[in-house]
């Protein structure tokens, strides 16, 4: 009886020691200045290659304020149907998509989130024409894209939200 209290209690103990241990989400604290030229921002961003689609006409900001925002990156891990479905998750978790400028502002200042193998991340508050801007990375280069969200959806995929 007492081998088995033991091995109960050992077990309760792994459990509470397993939750504690749960993946925390990517979360960024980001200075957001929406008065601040497109051109400008990704000037800091040291992109390798911007497509010619991302402009100031194409991406007017909707703001002129600075703030301060939380930007989580939302990593679904399989292949997401539609960015419905992915807009949807985020709101049910108290989350809106970012925009361009939140994403560009989050690559400037948190340089550290891009990994050494290719991922893309995906700005879905943000579109032009039925496709998104997607931040292309690998180990040796940094891209602005434009690409249809069922192009660029998949597990390599990062969808910033922010903090409603």
């Amino acid at each position: 009886m007492k081998k088995m209290s033991l091995f109960v209690v050992l077990l309760v103990a792994l459990a509470v020691s397993a939750m504690g241990q749960e993946k925390k989400a990517d979360t960024y604290k980001v200075m957001v200045d929406y008065d601040q030229s497109l051109d400008e921002a990704i000037k800091a961003g040291k992109y390798d290659y911007v497509s010619l689609l991302i402009t100031s006409e194409n991406f007017p900001s909707p703001r002129k304020d600075e703030t301060e925002v939380e930007v989580r990156l939302f990593h679904f891990g399989r292949t997401i149907s539609s960015n419905k479905e992915a807009i949807a998750e985020m709101d049910r978790q108290g989350y809106r998509p970012a925009t361009l400028r939140e994403l560009l502002e989050l690559v400037t200042q948190h340089p550290e989130f891009i990994r050494k193998k290719e991922f893309f991340v995906l700005a879905l508050g943000s579109t032009w024409n039925g496709r998104v801007p997607v931040l292309r990375s690998s180990s040796t280069r940094r891209d602005l894209v434009m690409r249809t969200f069922e192009y660029a959806s998949g597990d390599e995929r990062y969808l910033p939200a922010v903090c409603k």
